[in-house]
Formats: structure tokens, C-alpha cells, sequence
């Protein structure tokens, strides 16, 4: 049943592309087929040689390696991007906790506590509160601990393992 189904999405496919041809008139269907069975040769080979089908299994170590280092480097990069976030997002707390005339998405963990637009009174009033607030805050573990509570959706257990090594950490100083 598998073969019939491969069979028919070659088939689909072929059709789909003659179809979509500029001038169908001008295909070569020997070079069409022997592309074909140039396909069902190396396939075969693949599948039966035992030397050949070991030589590309034991790429697939490779490829796990490459992807292993893929999720390194996005972890890392994560990361990094969430560091930076932080940064910008205690820069605009700092000096210009206003939120926006217009509704963006999305928005950092910060953005609830700054105030309306238009809200100059709320503005004076209570900027030195919000920068008070900001200096009073412990140190870039807090701060990690509040991004990741923040996004909680996001991450696995490996993640709420740090939350819970950060928490540790804090009542440690406390």
C-alpha cells in the first residue's frame, strides 16, 4: 500500500508540474523518466546494499551532532536576546515608563507598571515611585527569575529547575 502511495504522489507530482508548465509542448518526457529511474536506482541501492545503507545511517550521527549544536547555539542566543530585552526594558522603565498611544505586541514583563499615554499627572506623581522600585530590585538573578515566571509557557523543566536554583539562591540572602 506504501508503494502505491508513493506511486501516486510521483505520479500527482508530475502531472502538477506539467500542468503548471509554460509550454507543455516542449517537455521531455525521456529526461523526465529517466530522472525517474535514475531515482528508483539509487533508492534501490540505498535500501539494499548493506555497505550503502550503513554509510548513510552513519550520517545520521552527524546530523544529531549538528543539531545538538543548533540547539546550543539557540539556547545561547535565547539567551542572550532575553538578556538584552531586560536591559531595554529596565532602560525604558527607568526613563520613559510610558506606555504607548498605540497597542504593540508584543510587550516585556515591565510594561503593565508604566503609565497611560496622556496620564501627565500620573506621570509626575509617581515616576520616582517606579524608579525607586527599580533600584530596590536585588540583582540580575531576581530579574531572571521574574522574565522566566513572566514567559513560564515557554519553558521546560530544565528551565524551572533554574527558577527553583534561583529561588534558592535568593532565600539564601535573604
Amino acid at each position: 500500500m506504501d508503494i502505491l502511495h508513493a506511486i501516486a504522489g510521483l505520479a500527482l507530482l508530475i502531472v502538477a508540474s506539467w500542468a503548471m508548465s509554460e509550454n507543455r509542448a516542449r517537455v521531455h518526457w525521456r529526461i523526465v523518466a529517466s530522472g525517474i529511474g535514475l531515482m528508483v536506482v539509487l533508492a534501490a541501492l540505498l535500501l539494499k546494499v548493506p555497505p550503502l545503507r550503513e554509510a548513510v545511517f552513519s550520517l545520521n550521527g552527524a546530523l544529531n551532532a549538528l543539531e545538538k549544536a543548533n540547539c546550543l547555539f539557540c539556547s545561547y542566543a535565547n539567551g542572550l536576546l532575553a538578556y538584552v530585552s531586560e536591559i531595554a526594558a529596565r532602560t525604558e522603565q527607568y526613563w520613559c515608563p510610558i506606555k504607548h498611544a498605540r497597542v504593540t505586541a508584543p510587550v516585556h514583563h515591565r510594561y503593565h507598571l508604566f503609565f497611560d499615554y496622556g496620564d501627565a499627572a500620573g506621570y509626575r506623581s509617581g515616576l520616582a515611585g517606579l524608579r525607586q522600585q527599580l533600584r530596590d530590585e536585588r540583582g540580575p538573578d531576581d530579574a531572571i527569575l521574574r522574565v522566566e515566571e513572566h514567559d513560564a509557557e515557554l519553558f521546560d523543566d530544565a528551565s524551572a529547575e533554574r527558577r527553583h536554583q534561583v529561588r534558592r539562591r535568593l532565600t539564601r540572602r535573604q
